[in-house]
């Protein structure tokens, strides 16, 4: 099932924590760290520029896993489940991603040989798959999570509260180690 929505930036941080009428209530698998980043870095980017602007927001829970991020264009990926799943960026003008797995396992592979993408690891054990030569910037959860790079863009990748293995790959990578008990390893070909 997907969900569609189009929010300013108080609603979208009202929508992460669960708060904002009509929303999701089941966002509790979304640290308040990942939360603050996403918004703070779709700031950044300027999406809500000019004051007032609004951020496409696709919510999408696997099985029927699709992702139509051209009509309209989606700018944030809340990815709701505990599996496995595969997101290609390129050419789609996704800016942020998000997992919501509740406390539970997600693994993720996210493709990107654009533009930065941020990526929002959830509170599970998660395992996060950066690859291609575009760039990415990720943060992990409260969990134990592994995350890698494999190719050569440029990527700033942060481990969450929780005990977490970072491999970067071959770009020039800044990793680290976030608040947990993490273990970073620079990785050059």
């Amino acid at each position: 099932m997907a969900t569609l929505s189009y929010l300013t930036q108080a609603d979208l941080t009202s929508y992460l924590a669960g708060t904002l009428p009509g929303a999701p209530a089941q966002n509790s698998g979304i640290s308040s760290a990942v939360q603050a980043a996403v918004v703070s870095q779709l700031a950044a980017d300027g999406i809500f520029s000019p004051p007032g602007s609004k951020v496409w927001v696709l919510d999408q829970t696997p099985p029927a896993v699709s992702y139509p991020f051209d009509s309209p264009p989606v700018q944030l990926l809340e990815v709701r489940s505990t599996g496995s799943d595969v997101v290609n960026v390129d050419g789609t003008g996704l800016a942020a991603i998000v997992t919501n797995d509740a406390g539970g396992n997600e693994s993720l592979l996210v493709a990107n040989s654009g533009p930065a993408v941020f990526v929002g690891l959830g509170i599970g054990d998660d395992t996060l798959n950066l690859i291609g030569n575009g760039d990415f910037i990720a943060l992990g959860g409260s969990g134990s999570d592994l995350i890698g790079i494999a190719g050569s863009g440029n990527s700033t990748i942060t481990g969450g509260t929780g005990t977490d293995l970072i491999i970067g790959g071959s770009g020039n990578n800044v990793l680290n180690a976030g608040t947990g008990a993490s273990t970073t390893v620079e990785i050059r070909e």
